[in-house]
Parts: structure tokens; C-alpha cells; sequence
């Protein structure tokens, strides 16, 4: 629903999130003669699938922050971007928070680095505590 109370996607979803960046992640059973299951996809703000999010992975986190989505699969964490196409490959890390400013902390072994949007490390993981700044 909009803000004037209008109904702007049809209540079609057994769950789903509310929009980040334009996107929101849903939940939808389905019964397409395949077998009952769930289908687990990413829409836009006009209700239009934009795409499956892969059956081989689990998430912690269901909104993109700086275009990209955290995605783990077999232990490992990676990101995939809005058209749903893996980004960053998946790297043996102990957690990772969400992107903020460009960058992402992450903790591997109790230490604490950061990496870019393209998965580098720019802040080498060596250090006991990393927060993030506001840039004002």
C-alpha cells in the first residue's frame, strides 16, 4: 500500500520485506504442479519479479545496503548486486555487517578488516574493533 492507502501490489506474498534501494525480498508458495514449495525473489516497487534468489544460499540479511545483497552459501559469504549476479565471490569470513559509505567490516579469526564493493581488502583484518563513522 501507498501512503494515501492504495493498494499498489496485490497481497499475493506469504512474507515479505519492506523496500530498500527500490527492491524488496518476498516469499510466495508455490503451487505450479512442480510440488508445493516456496519461491523466494527480490521485487521492484511495481510488483514486477526481478529475480530468484538461489535455492543454495541463506541470508541474514533480506535489503540491499549500497546495491548489494549478502547472500552465504556453505559457510561462506558473498554478494550479489540488483540484477541478481554474484558481485562479490564468497570468502571464508567469520560475519560480515551490512555496506555502509563503500565499505564492509568483517571479522574473521576475532579480527576485524574491511572490503570494498568489489570484495578487496582495504582495512587489513588485524584490528580488535572497527565501527562505522558517520561522514559528517
Amino acid at each position: 500500500m501507498n501512503q494515501q492507502g492504495e493498494t499498489v501490489i496485490d497481497f499475493i506474498y506469504d512474507d515479505a520485506w519492506g523496500f530498500g534501494e527500490g527492491l524488496a525480498w518476498v516469499v510466495q508458495e508455490r503451487a505450479d504442479g512442480k510440488g508445493l514449495g516456496l519461491d523466494v525473489y527480490f521485487i521492484d516497487e511495481k510488483g514486477n519479479r526481478v529475480f530468484d534468489v538461489p535455492k543454495d544460499v541463506s541470508s541474514m540479511v533480506m535489503v540491499f545496503n549500497d546495491g548489494l545483497y549478502m547472500v552465504k552459501k556453505d559457510g561462506r559469504f558473498g554478494y550479489v548486486n540488483k540484477e541478481g549476479e554474484l558481485a562479490i565471490d564468497y570468502q571464508d569470513y567469520d560475519y560480515v555487517e551490512g555496506f555502509q559509505y563503500g565499505l564492509n567490516v568483517v571479522t574473521k579469526n576475532d579480527k576485524e578488516g574491511a572490503i570494498d564493493r568489489m570484495g578487496n581488502i582495504v582495512i587489513p583484518i588485524k584490528y580488535d574493533n572497527i565501527e562505522y563513522v558517520d561522514k559528517h
